[in-house]
């Protein structure tokens, strides 16, 4: 007759997340094979020990606090880390227990490194369009303005944070010259810019 509990470690070595679990001292009491290979260490070397004398640089992450809430609070949690001494980032589930805690975890460091890729990317494009590009929350509040903006309108980034898109500053800035060129002639292409501008702002407000 097979023991249930090596038949259920076979199912944890069979897994593709990295798997190990911790008793209430936060010695190791098994490792799968997965995570045996993501953190480089042999599973005999690990069980039985404590987790944070083998890892002493996660104390400084969240990989501590998040454990620890766990165990306090008795609640699962979820979060992203990056551990540096393996410059790997991992993607952690952890579910506590009376008598500690099981934590499944994955690498993520190709899918962050390809996130960090799309992000600059479309930063790029967002700080370089020509067109006047910005984003704002359900209440008016401005979250993103490109350069592009503030040159059209003639305000920094900071007086846009500091505004909301409304009717009112929408007229005021439509009947006004734009600051930046208070000193100069208003160009007519560019006023054309502006008050097309407006105009899509107002029927974004309004769809």
């Amino acid at each position: 007759m097979s023991n249930p509990i090596d038949n259920a470690y076979e199912i944890l070595d069979r897994i593709t997340d990295g798997f190990f679990a911790v008793d209430e001292k936060w010695s190791f009491t098994y490792v799968n094979s997965e995570a045996t290979r993501l953190l480089f260490r042999d599973r005999n070397d690990l069980v039985g020990r404590n987790l944070w004398e083998e890892f002493p640089e996660a104390v400084d992450l969240a990989f501590y606090d998040q454990y620890h809430r766990a165990i306090r609070e008795q609640t699962s949690v979820v979060f992203d880390a990056f551990f540096p001494p393996l410059k790997k980032g991992f993607a952690v589930r952890v579910y506590p227990s009376v008598t500690g805690l099981s934590v499944y975890f994955q690498d993520i460091t190709n899918q962050r490194i390809v996130l960090s890729h799309k992000e600059q990317h479309y930063k790029s494009l967002f700080e370089q369009n020509p067109d006047a590009v910005f984003s704002f929350d359900l209440e008016g509040k401005y979250l993103t303005v490109n350069p592009a903006m503030e040159q059209l309108l003639g305000y920094s980034e900071e007086e846009f944070y500091s505004n909301r898109l409304s009717r009112l500053y929408l007229q005021k800035t439509w009947s006004k010259p734009l600051r930046s060129t208070k000193k100069r002639q208003v160009e007519s292409r560019k006023d054309t810019k502006q008050r097309r501008f407006i105009k899509t702002a107002l029927l974004c407000m309004w769809m």
